[in-house]
This record gives structure tokens, C-alpha cells and sequence, in this order.
């Protein structure tokens, strides 16, 4: 596996950044995964500078957690949009996020997920036990670390290792998936958030083989929930498509490491920020 060197600095809410969260400003949120906790960068490069660089008179905060999913994409906003005066919200969605939302489908015991059975869709609580001396040690920036990633990783790789029955009928997954996006949709757009932007991941191995798709895999579950006045969805796949045809450069870190690396990172910043308008 390739090796980086960068910065982690964990801040008074055990989030990787060195900005301290306040509650007193309005702010504007970025949620994802690994993808948004940028630990591959030193805090000059993490997401949020980035977006600030694009437009300084706002401020950023990023809340990204390794392995967190689609569903648990929603727990972090409930969280968040109640805790902070958020006014807009970019969500980042790659790789697995929609099925590793679906209980029925694979088990991540630190995420929320959906259980689906017919039309119904229940919250299945992500299995997190506070302890009382919990409060104390969350003062220590290195216990903050821990607690929000390493102990999350743990069970992360448990997860992936019980996962359910294979579900065969591709029926049946498709009409489970689209359910699950529906509902984490709807309960995003009852937060307390006046803007929503998703933001979709290319099929970047379609892209690297010449495929013919024209959008992101995620694009076909989210058209429907698009409108001018709260919602906006960003495909990546035809911007990042054409750029690979003019030069034919990935966007990953290295062959072992799929996550986007410094140039994407920027250049995927700047695209949704003019697309976003910074609404």
C-alpha cells in the first residue's frame, strides 16, 4: 500500500480540522466519508480550505467520518443542522454509500441504516454506547481522534465481514435502493438546511476504459428530487470524463488508494462551487 505523510489536527468537537466550531456563526457543511475527512492532506488542503479559497467571505466545516454511509450521512446533518447555524450543505456520495445504507443488504453497526420490508423503510440506530468518562477523555485531542476514527475503523472492517445473505433478485435490490434514497432525501430535505447540494461521484472506472455512460451510477436514483429553490444534484461523471479525454491523467491518489488526490480535490471544488453558485 502506497504511504503519505500529512497533518491531523482534531478540533474541540473531534472532527479533523484545525478550526474550532462555533455555534454563533452561520456556516456552510460539508458531509461524506473518508473523502471528507481528508486525512491524506495537511489542514491548508482539506476540503473546506479548499471551498474557502473559492469563496472566502463564507465559512466551512467539514464533517466527514471514514466508512460512514448515505444513511449515516443523515444522522451526521440532523446532528449537525441542530448544533449549528447551517445555512446550506454540500453531501458527498462514492463508492457504496446507497447500499451500505440498506440493512438488509450489508451490516455497519457504527452507521444508521434502513431496514426495507415492502413499502415500509425503519431506522435501524447506529450501536454507539457512550460512557460517562467518555466526557472527560473527549478533552484530549488524541482520544478525540481515536474515538471518531480508529475505534469507527475497527468496527468498519467487523462490518464488512458479516454481511448478509446475497440478494440475487436484481429487481428487488434496485427497488430497495431506490426506497432507501427517497427516504434519506426527504428526511434531509425536513432538516433545518435552506440549501442542499448532493454531489455524485463519477464511475471513474468507466471513464479510465472508455466507456459510454454519460453519468454517475448514483445519477439514476436522484433526478426526481432535484428542484431550483432547496435542491441541487451535481453529477461529476461528464465533467471528470472529459477531462480524462483532454489528459488522460486519474484522478486517484495511487493504485492502492482510490480517494481523489490533491489536483482532483481542487479541481472538483472549483467545479461545484461555480455550479453550486454558492447558492
Amino acid at each position: 500500500m502506497g504511504e503519505w505523510k500529512s497533518k491531523w489536527i482534531i478540533n474541540n468537537e473531534g472532527w479533523n480540522s484545525e478550526l474550532t466550531y462555533k455555534d454563533d456563526q452561520q456556516i456552510t457543511g460539508i458531509i461524506g466519508d473518508s473523502y471528507i475527512q481528508t486525512i491524506y492532506f495537511d489542514p491548508k488542503n482539506h476540503v473546506y480550505n479548499l471551498f474557502k479559497n473559492q469563496v472566502p467571505s463564507r465559512e466551512y466545516y467539514a464533517f466527514g467520518i471514514q466508512g460512514a454511509s448515505f444513511s449515516q450521512y443523515l444522522n451526521i446533518l440532523k446532528y449537525a443542522s441542530e448544533k449549528y447555524q447551517m445555512d446550506s450543505v454540500f453531501i458527498f456520495l462514492d463508492n457504496n454509500d446507497i447500499e451500505e445504507s440498506i440493512f438488509n443488504m450489508v451490516r455497519m453497526p457504527r452507521n444508521m441504516q434502513l431496514k426495507i420490508k415492502d413499502d415500509i423503510v425503519t431506522e435501524v440506530p447506529a450501536k454507539y454506547h457512550e460512557k460517562i468518562y467518555r466526557n472527560l477523555l473527549k478533552e484530549m485531542a488524541g482520544f478525540r481522534y481515536f474515538l471518531m476514527n480508529f475505534s469507527f475503523r475497527l468496527d468498519f472492517g467487523a462490518a464488512k465481514e458479516n454481511k448478509k445473505k446475497e440478494i440475487s433478485d436484481g429487481e428487488v435490490i434496485e427497488k430497495m435502493k431506490r426506497q432507501a434514497v427517497k427516504y434519506i432525501v426527504n428526511k434531509i430535505k425536513s432538516c433545518k438546511v435552506k440549501h442542499i447540494t448532493f454531489v455524485l461521484d463519477a464511475n471513474r472506472e468507466d471513464i479510465y476504459r472508455g466507456g459510454t455512460e454519460s453519468h454517475s451510477k448514483f445519477w439514476k436514483y436522484f433526478p426526481h428530487i432535484e428542484d431550483s429553490e432547496n435542491v441541487l444534484v451535481i453529477d461529476l461523471h461528464p465533467f471528470l470524463k472529459e477531462v480524462y479525454a483532454e489528459n488522460k491523467v486519474q484522478f486517484e491518489i495511487s493504485d492502492e488508494n482510490n480517494h481523489w488526490n490533491l489536483e482532483t480535490n481542487k479541481m472538483i471544488v472549483k467545479y461545484v462551487s461555480a455550479k453550486a453558485g454558492m447558492r
